[in-house]
């Protein structure tokens, strides 16, 4: 393929730049520039870059095809950490006749080189972008290929009941139905193990939107400072000071987490606090999670009840605060109670955001959110296959082709171009 080249380390001043070539002939463009050639492969070669543009003493190392990241021919420079030099470098190199690289293109040129698998080559961009050391892990072994090996046994299990499937429609007397719910069960169970890593993945990937909501004065702005280690919220007696929704990003437990502050929910006659409330509210429809603040020195009260119904009860914690001035008789009978101005109690809140959001272990493997939507439809498919199996067999066995299409295409097969450059277009160039 034609030659590509492309900056590999981040944009600004540093000790060293990496410049990356690969494609056809990349050895002997970059030679011209250099004042010895490069002999020995996968070696690092101190040389003398020169050219109409740009002088400069660089290593370079040079990796003869196949023997590469991207299976082809490919050259890195690593040249002084000026980015004026290394934009030089690069224009002399595209002067050469070299192409500016695409985003994930060197990737890309691996995964179509037969270098890695889909799998592998998108578990490469989520490791770089990866905000924790859970993630790091699990991407390490998403790269290794251990979510590639499983996928494929999963598609073998599926493609070995589909086969008893065809041959209990044709020959009914020789085959069990029951064999064959069996071996559903279990890769059902497998599937199932699947899908929830992969939401652990994506929610410690993406982190969570969560909006603190309830009535004026419970609490709300003391509670975000405390979360967010930081006076991020004004705290007032005053009710209905939060007019407007306030938010800061933080790490809860292992979570990234946008904590949004909301104005308090209240019937008001005030068209500004209106306002607030209605962003409240919006704030609140978007949340992946909410917790629920009321004062737990007043009780639970009506209108607490009240503006509690305006929210999803599957997705919210109920938290009882201000315990530090004792706790009425009535409460909610599921609330959790904290003192936000104690700083008390919030180890259990952070405990009980984990387990609402299913975080109560770390993913094995890093899952893309296509690779997620997949495995979710091939979950589908399966259990669909359970549900038909006794009474359409034909039914059952279309469902799980449907199946083994979806884990076909997780790994590598059945790849349409717009698939791919979907894909790819998130990474950085020059990876």
């Amino acid at each position: 393929m034609e030659p590509i080249v492309a900056l590999a380390t981040p944009w600004g001043v540093g000790a060293l730049h990496v410049i990356r070539i690969s494609g056809d002939n990349s050895r002997n463009i970059v030679e011209a520039f250099l004042d010895k050639p490069l002999s020995r492969p996968r070696h690092a070669s101190l040389r003398f870059f020169h050219s109409r543009k740009v002088e400069d003493q660089v290593i370079a190392i040079w990796y003869p095809e196949p023997h590469s990241y991207t299976g082809e021919e490919m050259v890195e420079i690593m040249c002084h950490g000026n980015p004026a030099i290394a934009e030089l470098i690069i224009e002399s190199l595209l002067d050469a006749g070299m192409k500016p690289a695409q985003p994930g293109e060197f990737t890309f040129r691996a995964f179509l080189n037969g270098k890695m698998d889909l799998t592998q080559a998108e578990a490469v961009n989520d490791l770089i972008m990866a905000r924790s050391t859970e993630l790091l892990k699990a991407g390490e072994n998403t790269l290794k290929g251990k979510l590639s090996t499983e996928i494929a046994d999963l598609r073998d299990k599926v493609l070995n009941v589909l086969a008893f499937l065809q041959a209990a429609m044709d020959f009914p007397e020789d085959v069990e139905e029951s064999s064959i719910a069996a071996q559903l069960e279990e890769i059902l169970v497998e599937t199932k193990e699947l899908v929830k890593n992969a939401r652990t993945a994506e929610v410690l990937r993406k982190g969570i939107n969560l909006v603190i909501a309830g009535r004026p004065n419970v609490g709300k702005s003391s509670l975000m400072n405390a979360l967010v280690g930081m006076e991020r919220s004004i705290v007032s007696q005053i009710p209905g000071t939060t007019r407007d929704y306030v938010e800061q990003y933080t790490v809860l437990g292992k979570i990234p987490v946008n904590v949004v502050d909301t104005a308090g929910l209240r019937h008001t006659d005030d068209p500004i606090e209106q306002e607030g409330v209605k962003l409240a509210l919006s704030r609140i429809a978007e949340a992946d999670l909410v917790i629920f603040l009321y004062d737990a020195s007043l009780g639970w009260t009506e209108e607490d009840q009240q503006m509690l119904n305006l929210v999803q009860e599957e997705k919210t914690i109920v938290v009882g605060n201000k315990i530090d001035k004792g706790k009425a008789p009535n409460q909610h009978p599921k609330a959790y109670f904290i003192s936000a101005k104690e700083k008390t109690g919030l180890e259990k809140l952070i405990e009980a955001i984990h387990q609402l959001m299913n975080i109560t272990e770390p993913p094995k493997l890093l899952v893309s959110q296509r690779q997620m939507g997949l495995l979710e439809k091939t979950l589908g498919d399966v259990h669909d296959a359970l549900e038909h199996l006794s009474v359409y067999a034909e039914v059952a066995a279309d469902d799980l082709f449907s199946a083994l299409r979806n884990l076909t295409t997780l790994i590598d097969g059945d790849v349409e171009e717009d698939l791919l450059s979907t894909v790819f277009s998130n990474f950085c160039i020059g990876k």
